[in-house]
């Protein structure tokens, strides 16, 4: 719900450390219509000629306006572009457009207007190993889509002491969400600390506090730090890994993916 706490950073380099480190399909859906996580994959030159011809995540859920069980839907492998992020292989990518930030006003009576990006994905499931969705801070539209399609959700926090704040509102509303929904409900995987520097006392007192407020929560041992090789490695279209492989953040990316694997395979 907080922006600038590295959720875009850790869902594009979460996702090409698993591709490229664990070998595993990896499909980017970029929720939000800051395009961030796009960009953060593909080149803006690639982007424009993609929008001719291709689909977006604006157009999937745009074009679904009277969305029902029985009606055709666009095609999501239009929409999927593969091999992202300086062409690592199994990573794949359906782009953002500044068009979702009206989504919600397009489909604010549309009825299950919540699952369409659930019944998108569905014929490709099989495609994936995961599938990983970056959400805007907010809990539009594009969120709820990328809640009600997921099975888990990881929480970036930046240690601060506003962020518990944070935390309890986004796991309220989720579990209102779930409440709502039928079905399967999205389950917390846990807490990723972002932006992590042992520099500041405050960072370590901080990340003490939310860990012992949020007791039932999992807390990630990987931290996640702060450098500015991951910002560098936005102009590159190319996740961190790629672009400085040994640089802290990297290296760190890499653990997170590790322990990410260990973590989903005991819930």
């Amino acid at each position: 719900m907080k922006g600038g706490v590295g959720k875009t950073a850790l869902t594009v380099n979460l996702a090409a450390s698993l591709a490229h480190n664990y070998n595993k399909r990896i499909l980017v859906v970029d929720l939000d219509p800051q395009t961030n996580a796009t960009f953060s994959l593909i080149t803006k030159d690639h982007w424009d000629k993609w929008i001719h011809s291709k689909l977006t995540l604006a157009d999937l859920m745009s074009q679904s306006e009277e969305f029902n069980l029985s009606r055709k839907r666009p095609n999501i492998e239009d929409a999927i572009i593969k091999n992202v992020g300086g062409n690592i292989k199994g990573l794949d990518l359906i782009p953002s457009h500044l068009r979702l930030t009206f989504i919600d006003i397009k489909l604010a009576i549309v009825s299950h207007r919540e699952m369409i990006l659930k019944k998108n994905l569905e014929s490709i499931l099989n495609q994936y190993d995961y599938i990983l969705c970056d959400c805007p801070p907010n809990l539009s539209i594009s969120t709820q889509n990328g809640l009600a399609a997921s099975n888990y959700y990881i929480i970036p926090v930046f240690p601060e002491p506003l962020a518990a704040l944070g935390l309890g509102l986004i796991n309220n509303k989720i579990k209102e969400l779930n409440e709502y929904r039928t079905g399967a409900e999205i389950k917390s995987l846990g807490i990723v600390f972002t932006k992590y520097d042992l520099r500041i006392n405050e960072t370590e007192l901080s990340a003490s506090e939310i860990a012992e407020a949020n007791s039932e929560e999992y807390i990630f041992r990987t931290k996640i730090p702060e450098n500015v090789k991951v910002k560098s490695s936005v102009r590159e279209a190319k996740p961190v890994i790629l672009s400085s492989p040994r640089s802290r953040s990297a290296i760190a990316y890499k653990e997170l993916a590790k322990e990410f694997l260990d973590r989903i395979g005991k819930v």
